[in-house]
């Protein structure tokens, strides 16, 4: 998105396309926490979890914000693709790691 035409059909598009992938995240987040939380105090777990999960939405919002004031738009989004792919990043390193330490046992 930072790299393509700022044009009403452009952010139309990407913004379909943010919450598409916007609602498959919050699936896949509500079925790592209702498998790990178990079966007691279900619905206490559960909003712990969720409101756990609002923490790094505050966060994004000040690194928006703050790339927003330091360079526009351009750089704003830029910041959020960069985090998006540490994130990515984090999550493969982890996944790697269990991986091998499931071999290991």
């Amino acid at each position: 998105m930072a790299l393509s035409p700022r044009t009403e059909p452009m952010y139309v598009a990407f913004v379909i396309l943010y919450w598409f992938i916007t609602g498959l995240t919050y699936a896949a987040f509500s079925a790592v926490v209702l498998e790990a939380m178990g079966l007691g105090a279900a619905a206490t777990k559960y909003n712990l979890f969720a409101s756990l999960s609002n923490t790094p939405i505050a966060y994004m919002t000040l690194v928006d914000g703050w790339a927003h004031t330091q360079g526009g738009a351009g750089l704003m989004l830029q910041a959020e693709a960069a985090i998006c792919l540490t994130g990515i990043l984090v999550f493969m390193a982890a996944a790697a790691m269990a991986n091998k330490a499931s071999r290991i046992s």
